[in-house]
């Protein structure tokens, strides 16, 4: 998907519940996207349905997003239905409040970084909002925290410059230490 725009399904999910995963997929499709980040989708959605509708349409997964418990839990589950999408991309997209203090941070960090040496085939990352910028670790907010550049993080940075800039930062300055690592930009 290198230099290629995707659409976040996340912005149509309403319109996945209302329409259908397979009419929304031909509609981004026909309007040019080459992928589509897989979220937003509804609950209980098919798998197979998914993919189908992602081969008929000729659009790629640029990814997908998965709840820190699911990849905490259910790593072998969530392999497979990567793997029937044609992705190696997962993000984190939000965690629960109850995660969001320097403890809860460090553990997130603990576990995504765990989660990406058990799945080496998969790119483990972390997708931010504003509230990472409440929480100071060592000096430093919760997302520079998150995905400090170095040999021993594995976390991947998928930036939401909304977000940032809602935070306080200037996302143009923010994002420049994790360039080389980041997967996309919302």
């Amino acid at each position: 998907m290198k230099d290629k725009f995707a659409a976040t399904l996340f912005t149509v999910r309403e319109e996945l519940k209302t329409d259908g995963i397979g009419p929304v997929f031909k509609e981004l499709a026909d309007m040019g996207y080459a992928g589509l980040q897989l979220s937003g989708l509804p609950v209980g959605y098919d798998q197979d349905e998914v993919a189908f509708h992602l081969q008929k349409n000729n659009v790629a997964a640029a990814g997908m997003h998965v709840p820190f418990d699911r990849l905490a839990n259910e790593l072998d589950l969530v392999r497979q239905e990567a793997k029937k999408y044609g992705t190696t991309d997962l993000f984190c997209p939000y965690l629960p409040e109850s995660l969001r203090s320097e403890d809860g941070y460090r553990e997130v960090k603990r576990v995504l970084n765990e989660v990406a040496h058990l799945a080496p085939d998969l790119r483990i990352g972390y997708h931010n909002h504003a509230f990472e910028f409440d929480t100071r670790i060592g000096g430093q907010d919760a997302l520079a925290y998150l995905l400090e550049p170095s040999e021993e993080n594995k976390i991947f940075a998928e930036i939401d410059v909304y977000w940032v800039a809602k935070g306080g930062q200037d996302p143009l300055t923010y994002i420049q230490p994790y360039k080389a690592g980041c997967q996309s930009f919302t």
